[in-house]
């Protein structure tokens, strides 16, 4: 499966074949409380997506995502509590169907191939609009159900 870029300068439009009566369930880990409560409510205005969980680091966000059971995980490459590359790692391990999308400050491709590698389809950058936010997310989703080949 080649790794998909959800860069906020790829985006583009959501994706066209997104159902409209599916509901995709998404879960926020972010270090920073003001965007994590920014992708919280973003998720939660939009009719296509619903918030399953909304976490500030690793440690409460471990113990509760197997029960949420999200379609796509937005989290922050930076958490206060550790890597969130090597949580992505983790996460990719404990639930594979889950797609991740990393949200970063940084423009340095370094962490963001780091965070593909670990197992994000993607990433978006933490200045992204809330309509490129919900495209990424729609984009991470649907990439789950028809992954492009290598």
């Amino acid at each position: 499966m080649r790794t998909m870029d959800l860069d906020s300068h790829a985006m583009g439009s959501p994706q066209r074949g997104h159902a409209a009566s599916e509901t995709i369930d998404v879960a926020v880990i972010e270090g920073n409380p003001t965007v994590r409560r920014g992708l919280e409510t973003i998720v939660s205005l939009d009719p296509g997506c619903r918030c399953v969980g909304c976490w500030s680091d690793w440690e409460d966000a471990s113990s509760t995502l197997r029960g949420a059971a999200p379609d796509v995980v937005l989290i922050d490459i930076q958490l206060l509590d550790g890597s969130g590359i090597g949580h992505a790692a983790r996460l990719r391990e404990q639930l594979p169907a889950t797609q991740i999308v990393a949200v970063t400050v940084y423009e340095d491709p370094d962490p963001i191939h780091r965070a593909l590698r670990a197992g994000a389809c993607g990433y978006l950058l933490k200045r992204a609009t809330p309509e490129q936010i919900v495209a990424a997310i729609r984009k991470a989703h649907h990439s789950r159900h028809h992954p492009r080949a290598a």
